[in-house]
């Protein structure tokens, strides 16, 4: 995965090495235990309650974690959270 702050934007994008198509519905359930999450046409957004960072998440598997511009934490975000 290629994870890059943004400058500026208080956020990191994360690139995955594979395309491949998530399915936001089920990701909507999974993380909505964490936070509050809804899905808004093609994306998936919402915010973690005990990280304090929002994600936005779309089907191609690309992600913006806010909250952070440290790329490791937000690698191990999405780790934790999507790639699971």
């Amino acid at each position: 995965d290629r994870a890059t702050s943004l400058c500026g934007r208080d956020a990191v994008q994360i690139i995955p090495a594979h395309a491949r198509e998530l399915d936001l519905e089920k990701l909507a359930s999974i993380l909505g235990e964490h936070g509050e999450f809804l899905i808004k046409g093609p994306v998936l957004k919402g915010k973690l309650r005990d990280e304090g960072l929002h994600i936005t998440l779309f089907r191609n598997a690309r992600a913006l974690i806010g909250g952070t511009e440290d790329e490791n934490r937000a690698r191990a975000i999405y780790d934790r959270y999507i790639t699971k």
